[in-house]
């Protein structure tokens, strides 16, 4: 928590511009987590070949492919969540980091699908012509 609560001049109640600054280093934070797993999952000349070979397999869009992914983050999210309104959060840096991973992996997601979403306005818009 120290990497947000450091900066922040009240700790107690958060304002629009202390949340900004976290925002800002969430972003941050998923830029990294998208270079890192791009990396390891997708290849430099396009960041949705494994929705592409993923959705053949399945026999279904590369967009749905790509939910069916992250159904699996946004589940994982929803039971960490569950336990924290329970009283059950541990508030600790292993429960940090999987919370902002999480939200990372979510929101890298969501992106990507918005992504391959261009793409295929653009090649509709290249055929149309």
């Amino acid at each position: 928590m120290d990497l947000f609560l450091k900066e922040l001049p009240n700790k107690k109640d958060f304002t629009t511009n202390d949340f900004k600054i976290i925002l800002d280093k969430i972003i941050k934070k998923e830029i990294n987590l998208f270079e890192r797993k791009q990396e390891i999952y997708g290849e430099q000349e396009s960041p949705f070949i494994d929705f592409t070979e993923g959705s053949n397999l399945n026999r279904i869009t590369p967009l749905q492919y790509g939910f069916t992914l992250v159904s699996k983050h946004i589940l994982s999210l929803k039971k960490l969540i569950d336990k924290i309104a329970k009283g059950q959060g541990n508030y600790n840096k292993v429960e940090e980091e999987l919370f902002l991973e999480l939200i990372g992996d979510i929101r890298v997601y969501t992106a990507l699908f918005f992504g391959m979403y261009l793409q295929d306005f653009i090649k509709n818009q290249t055929e149309e012509m």
